[in-house]
């Protein structure tokens, strides 16, 4: 019976998220590559890829300073600030990991696009997980918090942040396809009940470009709160600048 219990618990299967892979080291121009059929563009400051039909893949390079952004809708995609990777994801299947203060903020995986776990940190404590489909917030105990607890200015915060990279995407991915100034800010106004965004809109918009208001609005409306039974009302503020 022992055997048998030890050779259960031998065999179970760990979970992706209770370990954090390295981060890919950040590339050079020169290692960056085109899917098969697309070609190589000049771009600003950067590299994007064009298709054989004359339209943009997706896939791009770009370095501004001391911060470079490669993307690759499938494959690996990261982002660095003086040599330092900020995060990267590997789509559409692995993980993807945000950094904060050198340390992993953000530990996720995907399988086919849909995530699988994931494990969110401040400092080194555990705020935030997800597992059989389920999202769990801690308190600082490590004790589920009572949904009847109102959320706090700090936490609403807190999401924001974890998404703005995503948030700068939605912007990144348009610069190769605007052409002069593109800049501006981009507020949405959501209501969050029960952990979920239920409504967005768009309340104040200088960008003025219906696809990244668009991406931006299909994001924040998919971001997981933690679930309370007091609805509140919040804008969120995105100023974006060209980096070109």
């Amino acid at each position: 019976m022992l055997g048998a219990l030890l050779l259960l618990l031998g065999g179970a299967e760990a979970s992706p998220c209770d370990a954090v892979p390295a981060a890919p080291k950040v590339p050079m121009p020169t290692e960056f590559s085109c899917p098969v059929g697309a070609t190589a563009s000049a771009s600003g400051n950067g590299i994007e890829c064009i298709s054989r039909d004359g339209k943009p893949t997706g896939d791009a390079f770009n370095i501004d300073g001391k911060t470079g952004l490669m993307l690759h809708p499938l494959g690996l995609s990261l982002a660095w600030t003086d040599g330092v990777v900020s995060w990267w994801q590997q789509r559409p299947t692995g993980h993807r990991v945000t950094y904060e203060g050198g340390r992993p903020a953000k530990v996720e995986h995907y399988v086919g696009g849909d995530l699988q776990c994931a494990k969110h940190y401040e400092g080194a404590r555990l705020v935030r997980s997800f597992e059989a489909g389920k999202w769990s917030w801690l308190d600082k105990k490590g004790r589920a918090i009572d949904p009847k607890t109102p959320l706090e200015k700090s936490e609403i915060a807190s999401v924001m942040k974890e998404h703005t990279p995503e948030v700068q995407l939605c912007y990144e991915s348009r610069l190769h396809e605007v052409k002069g100034e593109f800049h501006g800010t981009l507020a949405l106004t959501v209501e969050i009940e029960n952990g979920d965004a239920k409504s967005v809109k768009v309340s104040e918009d200088t960008l003025r470009d219906p696809p990244v208001s668009d991406c931006v609005a299909a994001r924040v409306a998919a971001w997981k709160f933690r679930p309370s039974t007091e609805a509140v009302e919040v804008t969120f503020p995105f100023v974006f600048k060209e980096r070109r």
